[in-house]
């Protein structure tokens, strides 16, 4: 399974992620560099992932913990990054209602975002030192949470 399964599996994900991608309506908002980003995404965790268990199947203790709580706050501060630029669309970012129906609403709401998921990827960098279970389930409540909140909120207001 390690060997050949997490591998087949990374390489499907991708496979339908690219598919989803390329097949978006709207897909002219998606940006070159967010294009890019999702499509480096699993290439590069499949490696450090396969990397890991490989190194810990030869005898060499590789902490999974420290390396998964780090790689998935490298991503989320990447993706934090790009999302007050990510433009409407049906792939990448916050698709909620509210969002999809009001341009003003996903810019404000994706500007938000992102600072949210940088400051959740700092924790979950310092939490890969720390590997507290709650800062994980906290973190991504409040990733997911806080935008989508927000974004409702805005769309009573009328935005």
């Amino acid at each position: 399974m390690a060997v050949i399964g997490i591998p087949l599996f990374l390489a499907a994900l991708q496979i339908f992620t690219a598919v989803l991608t390329f097949s978006d309506p709207k897909r002219q908002n998606i940006g070159p560099k967010m294009i890019r980003l999702v499509l480096w995404i699993i290439p590069v965790t499949s490696l450090i992932v396969c990397c890991s268990i490989y190194a810990n199947a030869v005898g060499i203790a590789v902490d999974i913990g420290f390396v998964s709580n780090g790689i998935v706050g490298l991503l989320f501060i990447l993706i934090g990054n790009y999302m007050p630029k990510c433009k409407q669309n049906y792939t990448t970012g916050i698709k909620v209602p509210w969002t999809l129906h009001s341009q003003e609403n996903w810019n404000r709401t994706h500007r938000l975002a992102g600072w949210v998921w940088i400051i959740g990827g700092v924790a979950m960098i310092v939490n890969s030192f720390l590997q507290l279970e709650w800062i994980l389930f906290l973190t991504i409540a409040a990733l997911v949470l806080i935008p989508i909140g927000y974004s409702f909120l805005l769309f009573k207001k009328g935005i």
